[in-house]
């Protein structure tokens, strides 16, 4: 168990039974991966959003080793300039620098190889170590082995012309080129760490937009699922659970309580629980909401209910409704079960009630009641 208030949680992976947050702000930039309960009680749970690539800016000097960047920073993927020999963007007397975050995500420890072949120079550093020094000339390939321990390594690549040629060394038609002929890429890996002059092992160090390879911040998990999908989220009255930002999707095996979730894309496949368990409140869902599973809704003979309130749109197709006390149904109340502030669609898959004469209503203004029809019914649109 981990109990917490305000605080970040940053990189790798935490196994734990359960999460208590009493208030203030927790982030989270590392991943929970067991079938935790997370109890946020009160204040913001907050999923810090990844942010892929690497920083990318040139300094001046054919070969500058010792400068940081401080104006023209681009984010880029890769490290482009290694893997281009057009001039421009190259030009003579210049260096470009790379910073950011190599992750190994593999779970265990994971022996990877790079390799570089720029014309005219390279240095390589990962967590303050120097793999490659310079390079070996621009006619000359390099590499490099180092065994990565989970999570995230401090990465650091610089690539520096002088004159004439740049960057990506075409080997064609250079019989000193021993391995490394034609390709499309300067600076790559090997995944597998075999530590050999084959080209054919290397792909380009690229990442895929998730920040799973290279990131910015030492932010883990990606962009989705950074608790795990068998967890179980529930909410106190000033309970928040932001999900950052609205690239990003999370699933979760049940949801209750009655606080807020917010941005980002969400899934829920089991049970969902507005005001918890044996009680009465309203759970927001202020985000994109993909909900399956069920809606276990509490009642009382007042005609107060649970309420699940989608501030935003929602498909109902894939969600089935249940009332959790069905003797507390009072067949002369109106139970509003849900309100849709978007677009409302599809209904219930099922209703679990227990009287045929319940009936579930979908109003075009977005709220789902349930009305018991002792008679005729008649809807009117």
């Amino acid at each position: 168990m981990i109990a917490t208030g305000n605080g970040t949680i940053m990189g790798g992976t935490l196994t734990c039974g359960s999460v208590t947050q009493t208030g203030g702000v927790l982030s989270l930039g590392a991943v929970i991966d067991s079938a935790a309960h997370v109890q946020i009680e009160g204040g913001i749970f907050q999923i810090l959003p990844v942010q892929p690539g690497l920083y990318e800016a040139p300094l001046a000097g054919s070969f500058n080793t010792t400068e940081s960047m401080i104006t023209n920073i681009q984010i880029w993927s890769t490290t482009r300039m290694a893997n281009t020999n057009a001039k421009p963007p190259w030009s003579d007397n210049i260096t470009y620098l790379y910073t950011g975050y190599l992750w190994n995500n593999t779970g265990t420890n994971a022996t990877w190889t790079f390799a570089e072949n720029v014309d005219d120079s390279t240095l390589l550093k990962i967590d303050g170590t120097t793999l490659i020094g310079g390079g070996n000339g621009w006619s000359t390939p390099t590499i490099a082995t180092k065994t990565l321990t989970p999570g995230a390594h401090v990465f650091e690549a610089r690539f520096g012309n002088g004159t004439g040629g740049a960057g990506l060394v075409d080997g064609s038609a250079t019989t000193s080129l021993s391995w490394w002929k034609t390709n499309t890429f300067g600076f790559g890996a090997d995944y597998w760490g075999r530590n050999e002059t084959n080209v054919a092992n290397y792909v380009t160090l690229t990442d895929s937009g998730d920040g799973r390879l290279l990131s910015l911040t030492a932010v883990n998990g990606g962009l989705t699922n950074r608790i795990s999908s068998e967890a179980s989220v529930e909410l106190g009255a000033s309970g928040v659970l932001d999900l950052g930002t609205n690239i990003y999707s999370q699933t979760l095996a049940s949801l209750g309580g009655l606080g807020i979730v917010s941005n980002g894309v969400l899934a829920v496949t089991g049970a969902i629980m507005p005001g918890g368990t044996n009680a009465i409140g309203s759970l927001t869902v202020a985000n994109s909401a993909g909900l399956s599973g069920k809606l276990l809704v509490d009642v009382a003979a007042d005609g107060s209910c649970d309420r699940l309130v989608i501030a935003g749109n929602l498909n109902l197709s894939g969600l089935s409704l249940e009332i959790a006390n069905p003797g507390q149904l009072n067949t002369w109340k109106v139970y509003t079960v849900a309100t849709v502030s978007g677009a409302s669609a599809g209904t219930f898959a099922s209703v679990t009630v227990p009287d045929v004469r319940w009936n579930v209503i979908y109003r075009p203004d977005g709220r789902v009641q349930l009305i018991f029809a002792n008679g005729t019914l008649l809807i009117m649109r």
